[in-house]
């Protein structure tokens, strides 16, 4: 009797996790619409990019995403058009209206939005969920965990730079510049750099606190071309330190600005070779 309802009790836990499997199984989307390039990086970074139907005129990389059926911009999407795609999700960011993510939930469409993470604990979570969601959880995970090693290391040896002062903009007219609180104090952070702006409640910088707080590193970010347009301004300034020693660069924002674990390795390799004087 009690072998018969030990066999009763191993069928029912086989089929629940067969069941359990398969129900996992239908879950996870294979029509992806996403409304953000870093996303969209993240889930080629994940093996689903062959399941994205759409994406923004920014999603330019890798090369394939911009093969993709163009959606919009950010803050501008075609409802219709993403309608038509009838996908099974899509991804929205913090910079995506709350008008448009109505609209597109009222359409019966499934929205999760993904918001810029502001550390890099942030950064490998944000990464995580999107694995658990797209069926790619041990992926994630295994990502995560060689990203968490690799900053380890990299952090040591940059407890080896000596301080320097850094001015990190993002943005300009105005100037918007890295506050504390982001993922992009950390990478200055990490490095062994001192943000002159980490204090800061807002972004908005200008060129006369940059001068005053004289930084020994200026980083641009590209803006398109007004990256080097910027790194020509401020060479106009020679009583900044960063201008006096040509410390001034310019590095990609498809990078910088899409944040997901191995970027942020690949980051602070470039950071810490900028702190340590030996960026090409």
């Amino acid at each position: 009797m009690k072998r018969t309802n030990m066999y009763k009790l191993t069928i029912l836990s086989i089929l629940l996790t067969i069941f359990s499997t398969l129900n996992a199984a239908e879950n996870i989307p294979k029509r992806i619409v996403s409304l953000g390039s870093s996303i969209t990086q993240q889930l080629y970074l994940l093996g689903v990019g062959d399941k994205i139907v759409g994406d923004t005129i920014y999603c330019n990389t890798p090369e394939d995403a911009k093969t993709k059926e163009k959606i919009g911009t950010i803050r501008s999407v075609n409802i219709e058009k993403i309608v038509r795609l009838k996908p099974d999700i899509v991804f929205a960011t913090g910079m995506s209206t709350p008008k448009q993510v109505r609209l597109l939930q009222k359409m019966g469409l499934k929205v999760i939005t993904i918001y810029t993470p502001r550390s890099f604990e942030g950064i490998c979570k944000n990464f995580i969920k999107l694995g658990e969601i797209t069926g790619r959880t041990e992926q994630a995970k295994k990502i995560v965990d060689q990203a968490k090693k690799d900053v380890t290391k990299l952090v040591k040896q940059c407890s080896k730079n000596k301080k320097k002062k850094v001015f990190f903009q993002i943005g300009v007219k105005p100037i918007f510049t890295v506050m504390g609180n982001t993922y992009l104090n950390d990478l200055i952070v990490y490095s062994g750099g001192v943000n002159i702006a980490e204090k800061e409640s807002g972004g908005i910088y200008s060129r006369e606190k940059v001068i005053a707080e004289n930084p020994e590193v200026i980083i641009l970010t590209t803006m398109g071309t007004r990256g080097i347009e910027e790194k020509k301004i401020w060479e106009k300034y020679p009583e900044i330190s960063a201008v006096k020693t040509g410390s001034i660069y310019v590095l990609p924002a498809d990078k910088i600005c899409n944040p997901n674990p191995i970027n942020f390795v690949e980051n602070l390799k470039n950071m810490n070779a900028i702190i340590n004087g030996k960026m090409k």
